[in-house]
């Protein structure tokens, strides 16, 4: 008879194993865990749930419980006494001056939100849990607005006792009521103006350009328009023409899902329109603020512009250019032709927002 033949347990599954033999050390039964934190196969740090240095454990005078009253009255309980798994092996990283940039964090199940902002703000690139947890699913949209990898090996789901399900995002909030703006228009138009006016009546701004620059502080790359239009260029080809409308809809879930109405700022291609369109449908509406080529270059023209601080001052030249670049190149007259509300601006200010407020009302009817 043919022996069976040893199957060797792939490197997830060694240092979950080795995350399963550190939680042996947990001092708090309603949730003993362990975090193993490794870059390059190689284990960089360790940690448990347990009390800080010094301190009490649960094990030893029991549990310190805590009674949280959430926004629909109910109440649950948690015990504060001791940190978290995630949170220990972070605070030994930096107790020993270890970076965790890049790293992978192995643990028992989806981190708490608490735990969650922690991991990204150390640069861990990547989560891997034993099982879900019945009120991750904060720290899940965050992971994905981030862009950290969340891999979760099996779908069992953890529950404590006295302690809700937390419902998904998706799940919460008014979203049939909730509405998604994008403010379109050629260069001096006055898009920038009618973003700001609708962001001061509490609208959440998601802008699509921060997406450059935040790529731009991955790369190590100095913030010059060449390095811009190299990096624009690279993520065009890495996701399509809708790339920016792509990397974006992780943001603009978070702040639709949780029940805000939201302002993008700087949708330019027609791809990016109808990405957008076809994940949020009719809650999408564009508006078009349009104004006469002449007006427009007048308001750019010798006009100082910050982005991301630095500071740029455009030609009559240089504001030509940029409308025949949009037009030709982004498709930028798609969105504006197909836009649901079109505002004139070639007044004042004032006749501005109180357009733009007349728009605001009809929406929110619809």
């Amino acid at each position: 008879m043919l022996e069976e033949k040893f199957a060797r347990p792939s490197w997830d599954e060694y240092f979950m194993g080795i995350t399963k033999a550190v939680a042996v050390r947990a001092t708090c039964d309603r949730g003993r865990s362990g975090c193993c934190i490794v870059r390059d196969k190689r284990i960089l740090v360790t940690g448990y749930v347990g009390s800080p240095s010094g301190c009490v454990h649960c094990d030893e005078v029991g549990h310190e419980m805590h009674t949280v009253r959430h926004s629909d009255g109910h109440e649950s309980q948690h015990c504060i006494r001791t940190a978290h798994a995630e949170q220990n092996a972070i605070c030994e990283a930096a107790l020993l001056g270890v970076s965790l940039q890049g790293a992978t964090l192995y643990c028992r199940m989806t981190p708490c939100y608490t735990c969650a902002k922690m991991i990204i703000n150390c640069g861990i690139k990547r989560v891997v849990c034993e099982n879900d947890y019945q009120a991750g699913e904060r720290s899940k949209e965050i992971f994905m607005e981030a862009g950290v990898e969340l891999d979760i090996l099996n779908q069992e789901i953890v529950e404590y006792d006295n302690q809700p399900v937390v419902e998904s995002l998706d799940k919460i909030g008014s979203r049939d009521k909730n509405k998604i703006l994008a403010v379109v228009g050629m260069p001096g138009s006055g898009k920038s103006e009618v973003t700001k006016y609708i962001e001061s009546k509490g609208y959440k701004k998601v802008y699509f350009g921060q997406v450059t620059f935040d790529e731009l502080g991955r790369r190590g790359l100095e913030t010059n328009e060449t390095n811009e239009k190299f990096v624009r260029e690279d993520l065009r080809k890495q996701y399509g023409m809708a790339a920016f409308a792509i990397l974006n809809i992780p943001k603009i879930k978070v702040y639709y899902s949780g029940g805000s109405n939201v302002v993008i700022e700087s949708l330019y291609s027609w791809q990016e329109y109808l990405k957008i369109k076809e994940e949020f449908g009719d809650s999408f509406k564009v508006i078009a603020v349009q104004a006469s080529p002449q007006i427009r270059y007048g308001r750019v023209a010798g006009r100082v512009e910050y982005q991301n601080n630095v500071e740029r001052l455009f030609t009559l030249d240089e504001v030509a250019s940029r409308d025949k670049a949009q037009i030709e190149n982004l498709a930028t007259a798609g969105p504006i032709a197909m836009a649901d509300f079109t505002i004139l601006n070639n007044g004042s200010k004032e006749e501005l927002h109180g357009k733009v407020d007349e728009v605001l009302e009809k929406i929110q009817q619809i």
